[in-house]
């Protein structure tokens, strides 16, 4: 179900200079599939209960509707920040790959298995880096864009800490519940809400949103 939401989602909204197509695509994320289950076994990359196809499809879809906010004529470096299994890292280097594409992630056994994925998909516009985010991170690969999912500890940590180096856009995956913890944590000079996109997932009873930043 959630693998032909993903193609009707992408097929009726993304398509022309930047996208990838979709039969390419699809054969990509399905490789993606097989191999986050595979070492799913040996690696906690995701979750117990979201260790099946259908599931991680749906995460794929998840990652899918980032697009409906991204440009790729002006996204061109894309930095995924705590990457983790590549949700939505190597999804949008797939799904973009005329742009380029940095899987940041801290801890070195995850970052081992973005370097496995990247390779074996052969996503050449990927780039995997083990390290914290930081004012470092950000000057050496002066991105775009920086993406950030699963990310609802907001209270203890405000990544918006980290002051630009030059102006790049945020874009959150968040929930309907979290969003006025996110905008709290935006309430700062430097920031405005550029866009937010609404939408829901099948099967699940949630309210997503993403938020795109931009530092003014």
């Amino acid at each position: 179900m959630s693998r032909k939401a993903c193609r009707d989602l992408f097929v009726q909204n993304f398509k022309g200079d930047g996208f990838c197509e979709w039969k390419e695509l699809d054969s990509l994320l399905q490789d993606y599939v097989e191999l986050l289950l595979k070492r799913s076994k040996s690696t906690n990359l995701i979750s117990r209960s979201q260790r099946s196809e259908e599931a991680i499809w749906r995460h794929i879809l998840d990652c899918l509707h980032a697009l409906h906010l991204i440009n790729p004529s002006i996204d061109d470096t894309i930095l995924d920040a705590g990457s983790g299994g590549g949700l939505p890292g190597i999804v949008l280097a797939a799904a973009l790959p005329s742009s380029r594409h940095i899987l940041l992630d801290r801890r070195s056994t995850t970052a081992e298995f973005l370097d496995y994925a990247t390779a074996t998909l052969g996503l050449r516009n990927a780039t995997v880096m083990c390290a914290e985010l930081s004012r470092t991170v950000l000057e050496s690969v002066a991105p775009s864009l920086i993406t950030m999912r699963a990310f609802e500890n907001v209270e203890k940590k405000n990544p918006f800490q980290i002051l630009p180096i030059r102006n790049f856009d945020w874009l959150i995956f968040t929930t309907k519940k979290n969003e006025t913890l996110w905008m709290d944590r935006a309430a700062q000079p430097q920031l405005t809400l550029k866009q937010l996109f609404s939408y829901d997932l099948p099967q699940k009873n949630m309210a997503r949103l993403l938020l795109r930043f931009t530092h003014t």
